[in-house]
């Protein structure tokens, strides 16, 4: 079986979207973390029946009574991602990460990224900020979150440089919308 692994943080005021709450305010930022967090939930709990679905959030409080809930483990975003792709790489057979806060991702998104492992030893989901919202992979490689900036608007392109050294296969998938400035909520329809 594979699993999908979503991070996310528990939605309180000024806990979420620091540079979209400097531009809008933390009310409405936290209004939009919540849409954005529900639409993933009902996304990755509609996959539940194909894949193991595990929640990773910043705190250890389960406040939507999630099942295979996790605290997030290590010290930064690239320890909670490299340690939680290395935990469940060792019972399944493809691990595909993604974050709480993708407007237009789809369970189709999800699915074709599983598929595009069948061929190549990751797939990204490309963010129009030049981040990602989608990691996919069926190896470890730890070297991938290792030097590499992972808050940085060229993480792609050093992921995929990383991997063409080591001669590692890679795809892309369909560009989405990463929500994080009030530029970005102009391409959405979310409500603030």
């Amino acid at each position: 079986m594979n699993a999908i692994v979503l991070f996310f943080k528990n939605p309180r005021k000024g806990h979420v979207k620091g540079r979209l709450s400097k531009q809008i305010g933390e009310d409405k930022a936290l209004g939009i973390y919540n849409q954005l967090l529900l639409r993933t939930l009902k996304i990755t709990r509609s996959l539940k029946k194909e894949h193991d679905v595990y929640y990773y959030c910043d705190e250890n409080e389960n406040v939507f009574d999630l099942d295979n809930f996790h605290v997030q483990e290590g010290d930064s975003l690239r320890d909670h991602i490299k340690n939680a792709a290395d935990k469940h790489l060792k019972d399944h057979e493809k691990v595909v990460l993604i974050p709480s806060d993708c407007f237009d991702l789809t369970a189709e998104d999800l699915e074709k990224a599983f598929e595009v492992l069948d061929q190549k030893d990751v797939v990204f989901g490309p963010a129009t900020d030049g981040g990602l919202y989608l990691i996919g992979l069926k190896n470890e490689m730890d070297y991938l979150f290792e030097s590499i900036p992972i808050n940085s608007p060229n993480i792609l392109h050093f992921m995929i440089d990383e991997l063409s050294e080591k001669g590692m296969s890679y795809s892309l998938l369909e560009t989405r919308i990463d929500v994080d400035t009030e530029d970005d909520l102009r391409h959405t329809d979310l409500n603030f």
